[in-house]
Parts: C-alpha cells; structure tokens; sequence
C-alpha cells in the first residue's frame, strides 16, 4: 500500500515537471522570436536570485501593510527603468509603466496578453460581465460599448455638477494650515463618477449627505480597498477574509 502510495506520487510529480518544463521550453522560445522580431532587449529583473519570488512577496506585503506600497512601486520603477520582471512564486511578472507598452498591449494586442486569471476574481463578484472581469469576444465587444459611450461624454456630462462638486471640494480646505488633499480627491472622483454613472452623485463632500448616501459610498470604498489588496498580493489573497465583501 505504502509502495503504491510513493509511486502513484513520483507518478504525479514526474509528469507535473515533464509539462512544466515543456511549458517553460514553449514560452522561452516564443520569447526568443519575438525578441529577433522586434529587436527587444531583455528586461531588468528584480533580484534574480530570489528564484521562488519569496522576498517579493514579504517585501510587496509588508509594504501594504504599512501604506508605503505607491513609494516603493515608485523607487522599483527608479531602480529598474520604466520595464522590469520580477517573480511570484511560479510566475514570472512583468511591470511597465511605460505608456507605449501600455499603449500597445490595450489596444493593438491585448489577446496575447490574456490577464483573466488575475483580474476575473477581482471583478465578478460585483460586474461579472464588465470590462475587466472578460476576455477575448467579450471584453471587445465590452470595449466597442464603452468607446461609443466615452466619445459622446461632452454631450452627456453635466459640466455643471462638476462644478458644483470641485466648490464642495474647496469648501473643505481649511484656510492657513497644510491639509492632505488625496482624499479629498477621492471623494471629487466619487461624486463625479456616481453621478455620470448613476444619474445621481454621492454627495461625499456635503456637510448635509444623506444616510442611503453615505452607506453607498462606504460600500464601495470597502470594495475598492478588497479590490486593491487582493490584486496586490496575487495569489497571497486567498490567505485573506472576503466575509463581508
């Protein structure tokens, strides 16, 4: 039995890196042709020795976890350039904040860059159909909609209740004395977004916002927050409770 056992797992595990290692053999030959397509030079890669991508994932964590997570996605980008790799775990994890790679992967060749597995558990429980929970067909076919709606947005957009919402904003600076503006920011981009959205606005910067309002607003600010710390922390956020999301 316990022979069987030992062997039903070397089974197991024999094949698992049989296919894996042909996997790897696959993407690193696509990688080589496209390299000698295009005359690409290889990335910068954060830490290759950290071959599990464990510091990664400590350092990414830790980061969050101390709101320090924008700084140091700032001094990566300082160290490495505007494109480097980096690991996590199996994977191996490209970061650009170039705006022609970003350009060119969104609109030219988005289906070579099938992100479904990382965004669909994000977005699906809340817009299962949206844009960013969908590939192939439907995320065209989602973008085709949304690209036909934003053309026509200075027909649509009330500039008028913009400018009512910018007025509550600087109603909320205090005179004479340093105040944080980022999430007074927040609360312009939620109010404004609601009320395109919605047909009506959050009121977030009114002294007088109604309770239906508030909850609205602390719901998806709750939302916004899960969204961001799992698709921070990857495959790590299965670790983490989504009871009340």
């Amino acid at each position: 039995m316990y022979t069987a056992l030992c062997l039903a797992v070397f089974t197991v595990l024999f094949h698992y890196t049989i296919v894996q290692a042909i996997n790897h053999y696959r993407t690193r030959e696509t990688l080589s042709q496209l390299v000698k397509a295009h005359n690409c030079s290889p990335p910068k890669t954060e830490r290759p020795w950290d071959i599990l991508g464990l510091v990664k994932i400590y350092s990414s964590t830790k980061h969050l976890l101390n709101e320090t997570a924008l700084s140091n996605v700032s001094a990566l980008f300082k160290c490495y350039g505007d494109t480097y790799a980096s690991r996590i775990l199996t994977q191996r994890v490209y970061f650009t904040c170039d705006p022609r790679n970003i350009r060119h992967v969104l609109i030219n060749r988005f289906s070579d860059f099938d992100a479904s597995d990382v965004r669909a558990h994000l977005f699906a429980p809340i817009t299962p159909h949206g844009i960013f929970a969908v590939d192939g067909a439907e995320w065209k076919e989602a973008r085709s909609l949304y690209a036909d709606i934003f053309s026509a947005t200075r027909k649509i957009f009330d500039l008028q209740l913009q400018e009512d919402s910018f007025q509550g904003l600087i109603k909320q600076i205090p005179r004479g004395q340093a105040v944080d503006l980022a999430p007074l920011f927040l609360k312009l981009v939620l109010d404004v977004n609601s009320a395109f959205a919605m047909g009506t606005g959050l009121d977030t910067l009114k002294q007088d916002q109604s309770l239906e309002e508030k909850e609205v607003a602390e719901a998806l600010m709750y939302a916004k927050n899960i969204m961001a710390r799992d698709g921070f922390l990857g495959p790590l956020h299965y670790l983490l409770s989504r009871k009340d999301f």
